[in-house]
């Protein structure tokens, strides 16, 4: 079993902010497409969801569609993201040996240690 690093609310909140910045400096638009909602992969993108929601005043749509943008919580080995590879993804935390990278990303994961959120119970 891997080592498992603890992420703080503070921590966890910092790399949503920045993750935030970085939709809105891209001025909320994937190749020349805007977005208007957020689509959670369920069941990693749906706190991160709710936080990009308040913070860039997105609605979260339960289906996605053409215009949503797609939130999870970390990109680990890319298995999931490969599903969405046609659509916008971000994520909150990014594994830099991950095999899919997201649009956006709130902090580059350069180790092998699992990532356990605050919200999640041991």
């Amino acid at each position: 079993m891997k080592p498992i690093e603890h992420i703080s609310w503070d921590r966890y909140t910092g790399a949503v902010h920045w993750l935030s910045l970085c939709i809105e400096r891209a001025e909320f638009k994937w190749k020349d497409q805007r977005v208007y909602n957020l689509f959670p992969i369920y069941r990693g993108g749906l706190v991160p969801a709710v936080c990009l929601s308040h913070r860039l005043n997105l609605p979260i749509n339960m289906c996605r569609d053409f215009h949503s943008l797609i939130v999870d919580d970390i990109v680990d080995t890319g298995e999931t993201a490969k599903a969405y590879r046609d659509s916008p993804l971000v994520s909150v935390f990014y594994r830099s040996t991950s095999a899919s990278v997201p649009w956006l990303y709130g902090e580059l994961i350069e180790h092998d240690r699992w990532l356990q959120f605050p919200w999640e119970v041991s």
